[in-house]
């Protein structure tokens, strides 16, 4: 099978319940009588999603496994000094090698992952609440696909942080 005929899993993952093999429903709706998933043909789109995933879970949020994630959500955001922590090797450093040794962990289809966070204040948003800052985080990650090419993976994920409102 060619590589670009491959089928890969799409996140979020799209769970759809189907008949029995007569054509019945069944009864009650939560009960999986054949499960079918969504697919994406796209290696990289793949990737992509799941670590996204990865960024944007906690640490312990997955009961069935404590150590997905990401360690950032533990971080006190109203105490941040965005320039001393993008200049500076800690903590910004340790945040980089627990990410990147995550996703090692969990992408297989990765290897030779490095990872690069930046902070920055979103000055739009800051005028808009006054009050509250926001930050956005660009997080790119870069490393070998495990293909025959062995192409390579390069992705900038962008999202925003803040303190929790009141």
């Amino acid at each position: 099978m060619k590589e670009k005929d491959s089928q890969f899993y799409k996140i979020p993952l799209e769970i759809k319940f189907t008949r029995f093999a007569d054509g019945r429903r069944p009864k009650h709706p939560e009960v999986p009588v054949g499960v079918s998933f969504s697919y994406t043909s796209s290696l990289k789109k793949s990737i992509d999603e799941f670590v996204e995933l990865i960024i944007l879970t906690r640490f312990e949020e997955n009961k069935y496994d404590y150590y997905f994630g990401f360690c950032i959500w533990d971080q006190e955001f109203e105490s941040i000094n965005i320039s001393s922590f993008n200049t500076r090797e800690d903590p910004r450093h340790s945040y980089e090698e627990s990410l990147s040794q995550t996703i090692m962990n969990y992408e297989k289809r990765l290897k030779d992952v490095s990872v690069e966070i930046l902070f920055e204040i979103d000055k739009k948003k800051l005028e808009t609440l006054r009050k509250r800052i926001k930050f956005l985080v660009a997080v790119t990650v870069q490393g070998t696909i495990q293909n025959k090419s062995k192409d390579k993976y390069l992705n900038t994920f962008h999202f925003s942080m803040g303190p929790l409102y009141k």
